[in-house]
C-alpha cells in the first residue's frame, strides 16, 4: 500500500530549538461527499472498519438489547473454538435429541435420532438460523444448552463483551439474555479474525437438509458490496436485527443493526449502513514501518544530520472529505547531539486531523553517529561561534 505522506522540510537552525514539519495530503478523491448528518433508523448500530479498529457510526451501542438468533454467531466462535484446541472435531457427530428436533422457529428441519456433524450443523445454524442446529451443538459439546451457555458467557467475558449474558444457543427470548450492538460487533470480529476458514461458510447462498433447500438469509449478499456474512435474527421483543460484514481492497467493515420494524425495512437499511461506511470512509498507510520521515541536524557528530525513522507504520481510516485535512509535525529539540546510537529515540510524529485522537509515533535514529574527537568539537565550536553554521538546513523533500 503507497504511503500518502508527503513531508516538507522545516528549518532548524538554533542549537535545541524545537524542530517541525507539516503533512500535506495533496490527492483529491473523485468523490468527497459530506456525510456528517448521516444517522441509521435501527433503534442500536455500530459500524466498525475492521482493519484500523475505527468506529464509523455508533447509536446506543451499549444500550441492551434483545440479540435474538444474532445469538448464534456467539454459538458458532465457540463451537469453532472448542474445534481448534481439540476437544471436538467438526466431523464428529451428533445425535439429535427430542429437544433439538421439536424446537419451533426457524428451523434446519432435524430428526430426532440422526446423527449430523458439527460441520453441517454449522452451516444449518448460520445460513438458515436453525433453531434446532443450536440445540444439538450445545447439547454436543456441554451436555445441555444450559452447561453450553456457561461456556458462551466465559467466551463473552474473555473478549470484552461487557453487557453481554447468554442463557441459551439459539437467542429464544428471555428476560435474561442480553447483549449490546457493540458486544455483537466484538464476537463478529474475533469470529472473522480467528477462524478465516471456516468464515467461508458464512457467504454459502442456499443449504439443503431433509429434503428441504432454504437460502440464506443474509439480505447484503447479492449487492455487490463485498459481503460475505453474518448474521440475521428476530425476535418481537428485539425487532429485526443483521450483524453484517464486508471486504472491498484491504478494508473489512463490520456493523450490527437491531430494533428494525421488518425484513424490509432491515434489508434496505442493512444496504444502506454498509454502502455509506464503505464509500465514506478511506483508509491508507501514512506511514510504513521504518519510513524516514526526516533528517536532522547533529551537533558534533562525524555525520552532520541523522535519518529519523518511524518506530512503527501508521494507517488510518477517515472521511474522505477530511483527507486533505490532516496535519502533522515531527516533533524534536535539535541539533541532536553526538554520539547517537541507532535506535535511540529522537523525537517524535505527531498526525492529528478532523474526527481523529491525535497520533504519536517515536522517531529513532536509522544509524550511529559518533561524536567527533576533542580537537575537532573545539575548532567546529570556534568556527561556528564566528562564522555560523556552514551546513544551514537540509535541503530537498523527505518523502
Amino acid at each position: 500500500m503507497p504511503s500518502r505522506l508527503l513531508l516538507l522540510h522545516a528549518s532548524i537552525s538554533v542549537r535545541r530549538m524545537l524542530g517541525g514539519l507539516c503533512l500535506l495530503v495533496a490527492l483529491l478523491l473523485a468523490w468527497a461527499g459530506s456525510a456528517l448528518a448521516f444517522s441509521s433508523v435501527a433503534s442500536q448500530a455500530f459500524v466498525v472498519d475492521l482493519s484500523t479498529n475505527t468506529i464509523l457510526y455508533e447509536r446506543r451501542a451499549d444500550e441492551p438489547m434483545a440479540p435474538s438468533s444474532l445469538t448464534k454467531i456467539m454459538t458458532a466462535y465457540v463451537t469453532y473454538r472448542m474445534a481448534s484446541i481439540g476437544e471436538i472435531s467438526l466431523d464428529d457427530k451428533v445425535k439429535i435429541s427430542k429437544k433439538a428436533a421439536d424446537k419451533p422457529g426457524s428451523t434446519m428441519f432435524l430428526v430426532e435420532g440422526e446423527r449430523v456433524s458439527y460441520r453441517d450443523l454449522l452451516t444449518g445454524l448460520m445460513i438458515v438460523s436453525g433453531n434446532d442446529a443450536a440445540i444439538a451443538i450445545a447439547e454436543g459439546i456441554a451436555g445441555s444448552e444450559e452447561a453450553f451457555s456457561i461456556l458462551m458467557n466465559q467466551a463473552a467475558e474473555q473478549l470484552g463483551m461487557r453487557n453481554t449474558h447468554f442463557v441459551n444457543a439459539s437467542g429464544w427470548p428471555d428476560p435474561g439474555h442480553v447483549s449490546t450492538a457493540r458486544d455483537i460487533a466484538l464476537v463478529s470480529a474475533a469470529l472473522i479474525q480467528e477462524f478465516p476458514d471456516e468464515y467461508q461458510m458464512f457467504q454459502t447462498r442456499s443449504f439443503k437438509w431433509g429434503g428441504v433447500e432454504q437460502a440464506n438469509r443474509n439480505p447484503l449478499l447479492d449487492d455487490n458490496l463485498g459481503a460475505d456474512g453474518l448474521k440475521t435474527g428476530h425476535t418481537e421483543l428485539g425487532g429485526y436485527g443483521l450483524a453484517g460484514s464486508a471486504k472491498q481492497g484491504n478494508r473489512r467493515v463490520v456493523m450490527v443493526l437491531n430494533g428494525m420494524d421488518s425484513k424490509v425495512q432491515r434489508a434496505k437499511e442493512g444496504r444502506r449502513v454498509m454502502d455509506w461506511a464503505l464509500r465514506t470512509f478511506s483508509t491508507f498507510a501514512v506511514v510504513h514501518d521504518n519510513q524516514i520521515v526526516e533528517h536532522a541536524r547533529v551537533w558534533l557528530g562525524t555525520k552532520p544530520y541523522v535519518p529519523l525513522k518511524v518506530s512503527s507504520g501508521l494507517t488510518l481510516t477517515i472521511r474522505k472529505a477530511d483527507e486533505h485535512k490532516l496535519s502533522a509535525k515531527v516533533m524534536y529539540d535539535g541539533p541532536v547531539d553526538a554520539p547517537i546510537k541507532a535506535g535511540d529515540v529522537v523525537g517524535e510524529l505527531v498526525i492529528s486531523g478532523p474526527g481523529l485522537e491525535t497520533q504519536r509515533i517515536s522517531l529513532k535514529a536509522a544509524y550511529d553517529i559518533p561524536r567527533v574527537n576533542r580537537f575537532v568539537a573545539v575548532t567546529r565550536s570556534l568556527r561556528d561561534s564566528i562564522w555560523g553554521d556552514p551546513l544551514g538546513d537540509p535541503a530537498g523533500i523527505i518523502r
